[in-house]
């Protein structure tokens, strides 16, 4: 797919404005693999022209794979209409209103075999604007989720038994120390559940309007 951004510090542009041919010119070609606009609360718009040369498939995953973007607003072509149709998402809403049941946002596009399309998303974060986004084959998407998800439960396992070992410690020596290291533990794992989003995907969904403070908390 062919990437191009545009700089919108007033958070005031619409679909209608971004993809009229006006503001073609002042769209961003995309240079580098990760794009990388720093901490600002302003909204980035990008376009994206996507091919499909693959006459086996016709869905395509594609995926960001900062899990703490807040908004994310994907604009694609309306099925009945020369207008879009938007899909709005992001960690500081529903996780009901993701395509995919992720840490990471995942939409689920489907793009006919030797045919292009455009589509426009819309980005606001309150911290940094990092916008790597991958197209994924599903089957590959799935296979790769499933080693990343085992390798993070390994890590969490881990941590959960020290966790469990240094309060065991504490409660059968009293030794002070045991307990304020099973408490540096614990918000590691609190921090690390929140910020990787596996907290309001698989242990309190209705945690999410929290996320932010969870995370400076733990």
């Amino acid at each position: 797919f062919h990437m191009s951004s545009q700089y919108d510090p007033s958070e005031s542009f619409t679909i209608t404005d971004v993809a009229s041919p006006q503001v073609e010119p002042r769209c961003t070609p995309n240079q580098v693999d990760v794009p990388n606009y720093g901490d600002t609360d302003s909204a980035y718009w990008v376009r994206l022209h996507l091919r499909n040369e693959n006459p086996v498939t016709e869905r395509w995953l594609l995926e960001l794979t900062y899990p703490n973007m807040h908004y994310a607003d994907l604009y694609s072509p309306s099925s009945s209409s020369d207008g879009f149709e938007v899909r709005q998402t992001g960690v500081l809403r529903p996780v009901t209103t993701r395509d995919i049941n992720y840490p990471t946002i995942v939409f689920d596009l489907m793009v006919p075999d030797h045919s292009q399309q455009t589509y426009y998303l819309r980005f606001q974060n309150g911290a940094s604007m990092t916008l790597p986004l991958i197209m994924w084959e599903p089957t590959t998407f799935f296979t790769n989720a499933l080693q990343g998800q085992i390798w993070h439960g390994i890590f969490l396992g881990i941590m959960s038994s020290l966790l469990g070992y240094n309060l065991f410690l504490f409660f059968t020596l009293r030794d002070m120390s045991y307990l304020f290291l099973a408490l540096l533990l614990g918000g590691i794992i609190f921090y690390d559940i929140s910020q990787a989003s596996l907290l309001e995907i698989y242990i309190a969904p209705s945690l999410y309007f929290f996320k932010e403070q969870i995370i400076v908390l733990s």
